[in-house]
């Protein structure tokens, strides 16, 4: 079982210019905590309907800001997708650049934000 635990965070994304370009696109911020319930870390999601359905593909453009845990992608991937697939998902993808400013929680963003909060064996 992971040490980080994800949510659906109720805020405002900044989003890339091809998305605001596309308003098929919605955005959706997901973030992840440590077992204390400390922030460490978020990610933005697109999603993009199907047409006549529920279901969206989400695309996460870059991968999570955790403070260098995004390397270890059994730590964050398998609980985002089974959110993401409760959430009405028929498919994930995560793209390959290197993660961004953080997209919605204003403590994690600077340099000494989340591995001091994290327990020592994943520091």
């Amino acid at each position: 079982m992971s040490p980080l635990r994800v949510s659906v965070l109720e805020r405002e994304p900044a989003l890339p210019g091809w998305a605001r370009a596309d308003p098929a696109w919605s955005p959706l911020v997901l973030g992840w905590t440590d077992t204390a319930g400390a922030p460490v870390g978020d990610a933005l999601v697109l999603r993009r309907r199907v047409p006549g359905s529920r279901r969206f593909l989400a695309l996460l453009p870059q991968p999570p800001r955790l403070g260098g845990l995004e390397r270890e992608a059994s730590l964050w991937r398998p609980q985002a997708v089974a959110l993401l697939r409760a959430l009405g998902a028929f498919a994930v993808r995560v793209g390959l650049g290197a993660p961004s400013a953080s997209h919605a929680v204003p403590e994690l963003v600077g340099a000494g934000r989340a591995p001091d909060r994290l327990p020592a064996d994943l520091r």
